[in-house]
């Protein structure tokens, strides 16, 4: 049966992660050994390896970027047992020249400093590219991570081949070039520039990247090619000598990254019974998300279903993420399941409430079950605190005239009562026909219904209490008056708390005979 291997490679640590059909190699295989070296390095030996492992034909996916899938591509076309070869592109493609300049402003943030790099790229010619040197020697690279030093030499014992250099073909065909590049061995890989007539980059193989370009687009194929190896190495160079404290920081793992940086947000108190949501985003922000595994220690306190965590019973327990593949976790979260006995009825004592503008009313509230753990996290909350406000002892305060809410709440119980706020009166008028003396007068028997008016008319204490100060002269029915003898009797008239009153002065006489009945009896 064939093997999936599915390598992802990382140029810029450089790192390389192994899946062989989605499980990493043991600790004791002899692929470990190629996971922190440069692509260079292990694309000539890795087919070999993973065959003498797996001992079956295999196909291989590739993750990275385009000139390292060229590269290993050619190995597995030359391997017998590797059937088949895919390459995918990362899902953060940044340029290593952008993330050189994200780089770079984390540095000067961070007020750190580095010293540059020195990179010398050794240019050999033909006879027929001579006249191209001197163009390319006015090039000039020098930034914060590297200075680029152009060499042109005439002979290979002028190449000094060590790490930190970089052999340039200029050649007229790719014949020549490939005889040239079969004829020296590089620790970095060469860079072979062939003129024609189209700029592009041809092919990749165990010696280096050959380019094709014309003569006007030279110096544009050079640039292209520093920024290239060249660059990356100042791109390793420059994490090698940061600070760790620095290197750890979130901003400059995200500089150098070719997957996103997965985010998990989790609350780790959870409660026996409900279930906690796990949110994960990723950064930059990507679609569909990297598959993440979840895992928890202990599955008598909870379980999880890659969604949610669900509490069990009371303890503690671990939870872990793995990405795709991963032995270990990248992230764990403590997990504390309680057993909560929260308040699962509140009584409000009243459920409706009217007060004055200014007055003070502590509500009280009763709750179920009795030993509830919440009790403390009780709220007291105003729909509208310009009609009332309530403080957190529930006490409420008459603002202005109007109806609102009063809610108490814990956590996900709540009770309401409506709350109507009125003025207080201001002031008690009598509409009636007096005399002069501004007494009413009447006669007996008579019966008259006061008209009383007052101000506001929507007061809170707008019952009133109407008395008289004889009932033989002036009984008081409601808001009638009633005469019964001759005489002289106050009528009182004032609200229930007696905060206002206004009284009004009735005089009963005898009844008025006829002017003829008078005269003549």
């Amino acid at each position: 049966m064939t093997k999936i291997v599915e390598l992802k490679y990382n140029p810029f640590l450089p790192q390389l992660s192994i899946l062989i059909d989605g499980k990493q190699p043991q600790d004791f295989s002899g692929l470990i050994q190629y996971t922190d070296e440069d692509i260079w390095e292990w694309s000539p030996n890795i087919c070999d390896v993973i065959y003498s492992e797996l001992r079956a034909e295999f196909a291989i996916i590739f993750t990275g970027t385009r000139e390292d899938a060229e590269l290993l591509k050619i190995q597995c076309t030359k391997n017998y047992h590797c059937i088949g070869f895919k390459m995918q592109e990362p899902k953060v493609r940044t340029s290593t020249q952008k993330r050189l300049g994200e780089l770079n402003q984390i540095i000067k943030k961070n007020r750190e400093s580095i010293t540059p790099i020195n990179i010398r790229a050794y240019f050999l010619t033909q006879s027929s590219t001579q006249k191209y040197i001197e163009e390319i020697r006015k090039v000039n690279v020098r930034n914060l991570f590297c200075v680029i030093d152009i060499i042109p030499i005439i002979e290979k014992s002028q190449f000094k081949n060590d790490e930190n250099s970089f052999l340039f073909f200029i050649v007229e065909s790719m014949e020549s070039a490939k005889k040239l590049a079969d004829s020296y061995y590089c620790k970095n890989p060469m860079y072979i520039i062939c003129m024609g007539e189209k700029t592009r980059l041809r092919e990749v193989d165990n010696h280096g990247y050959f380019y094709e370009s014309i003569p006007q687009d030279l110096i544009s194929s050079v640039f292209e090619c520093f920024l290239g190896q060249p660059l990356l190495k100042a791109m390793r160079y420059c994490l090698d000598n940061i600070s760790v404290r620095l290197r750890n920081k979130e901003e400059t793992r995200k500089a150098i990254l070719i997957d996103p940086l997965i985010n998990i947000k989790f609350n780790e108190e959870l409660e026996v019974g409900k279930s906690n949501e796990i949110v994960i985003n990723a950064e930059p922000p990507i679609s569909p998300l990297p598959k993440v595994d979840f895992r928890v220690l202990d599955l008598g306190i909870a379980t999880t279903d890659g969604i949610c965590v669900f509490g069990k019973q009371s303890g503690n327990t671990v939870l872990e993420a793995y990405q795709y593949g991963e032995k270990k976790p990248f992230k764990t979260f403590n997990i504390h399941v309680v057993k909560r006995n929260r308040i699962k009825k509140l009584i409000l004592e009243d459920n409706e409430l009217a007060i004055g503008i200014t007055d003070c009313k502590c509500m009280k509230v009763d709750y179920s079950p009795v030993d509830a753990d919440n009790v403390k996290q009780l709220t007291w909350t105003s729909s509208d605190s310009r009609v009332a406000t309530v403080d957190k002892m529930g006490r409420v305060m008459g603002r202005e005239s109007g109806t609102c809410k009063i809610i108490c709440t814990a956590e996900n119980v709540s009770s309401t009562c409506i709350c109507t706020v009125k003025p207080y009166l201001q002031e008690i008028k009598i509409d009636m026909p007096t005399n002069q003396d501004g007494e009413l007068e009447m006669e007996p028997t008579q019966e008259i219904l006061l008209n009383i008016k007052l101000v506001p008319e929507d007061c809170i204490d707008k019952t009133l209490k109407i008395g008289s100060s004889d009932y033989d002269i002036v009984n008081v029915v409601n808001n009638r008056l009633i005469a019964k003898n001759k005489g002289t009797a106050i009528v009182n008239i004032q609200n229930f708390p007696k905060r206002k009153e206004v009284k009004l002065t009735v005089q009963v006489g005898k009844k008025k005979k006829g002017f003829f009945k008078a005269l003549f009896g």
